[in-house]
């Protein structure tokens, strides 16, 4: 996909020599590449030997952007301030920010920042230090979500070592879940190794009464749940859900990038630890007998999850 547009590139007055420049630049202009528009203000002053330059970005220096990534999602506008960063053969060092907003007709739209300190980085060499924050709104769910937490790239590992995201409430039909939110039990560690690439983490989804139709309930659940695996693309999971006295609801699974495949099951244990979710109109006393249940399970882009046709 070709880019197009127009830069300026205004140059001194300054110096340019083998051992000590002192240049100032400017860079100017905008550039299309596909359905995003670019746009660029950089001052900036190039000094340094030519062999070993430095080039510094000087206040009011900024990129923005805006459009749409994909059919659906609008860019409203990202903005990139770079006054103060500094680039050399050894990386970038300084203040790396960055502020996002953008909607989706069906999902609803949201704002996201990062901030946080370089030095020396480059992909996959150096450090870079964030922390994150937004929030939200979740049309389909009639809901407002926001997250937080901080994390780093180091060489080539990079870790979520905080996460806390949730919603104030999820409606779907005549279900409603009260303040689910999901944080980290152990940190997410990605370590993008060409022979042993590796993801491994820990998380816990919190979330207080479940209601139903008919004024059936689950009670405050928590789901805790480990990840290991490859990398985004491709890891498995285990954990177990537990509700008051129902439970432990074990699950295991994987994600393959497309698909995600698993299953769930409870061991053998009493009916009466049921008996919330029987609504009270029916006028049903579980007294005795026993429960035990598998149920299989996978989902794909565009699908609903639904019950597989065999176990993974």
């Amino acid at each position: 996909m070709p880019a197009k547009g127009n830069a300026v590139l205004n140059i001194g007055p300054g110096k340019l020599s083998m051992d000590n420049s002192d240049m100032p630049l400017r860079l100017t202009g905008e550039a299309k590449l596909g359905e995003m528009i670019f746009y660029a203000a950089l001052p900036a002053q190039l000094s340094g030997s030519l062999v070993s330059p430095q080039l510094a970005f000087h206040p009011g220096a900024l990129l923005r952007s805006r459009g749409r990534v994909i059919d659906a999602l609008n860019i409203d506008e990202i903005r990139w301030p770079l006054a103060g960063v500094k680039v050399t053969q050894q990386g970038v060092d300084g203040r790396l920010q960055a502020i996002l907003r953008a909607h989706e007709q069906q999902m609803g739209d949201f704002t996201l920042h990062l901030d946080g300190q370089a030095s020396d980085f480059l992909p996959d060499s150096g450090r870079w230090q964030w922390r994150y924050w937004g929030e939200g709104h979740f049309t389909p769910m009639q809901a407002r979500w926001d997250v937080k937490g901080s994390g780093e790239w180091r060489d080539n590992a990079i870790t979520l070592s905080s996460l806390s995201t949730g919603f104030d409430k999820l409606e779907y039909g005549t279900m409603r879940v009260s303040t689910p939110r999901l944080t980290l039990e152990q940190p997410i560690r990605w370590l993008r190794d060409a022979q042993h690439p590796r993801l491994t983490g820990a998380l816990s989804l919190d979330a207080a009464k479940t209601t139903f139709s008919g004024g059936s309930y689950l009670p405050a659940s928590t789901l805790k749940f480990a990840l290991d695996g490859r990398d985004p693309t491709w890891f498995q999971f285990t954990g177990a859900l537990h509700a008051d006295t129902i439970g432990p609801v074990r699950l295991t699974g994987r994600w393959d990038g497309e698909r995600l495949r698993g299953q769930a099951w409870w061991p053998k244990q009493s009916l009466t630890v049921f008996q919330p979710l029987v609504p009270p109109d029916w006028k049903m006393n579980l007294r005795k007998g026993v429960s035990m249940r598998r149920w299989p399970f996978r989902q794909q882009p565009g699908r609903d999850l639904r019950r597989a046709a065999t176990a993974c």
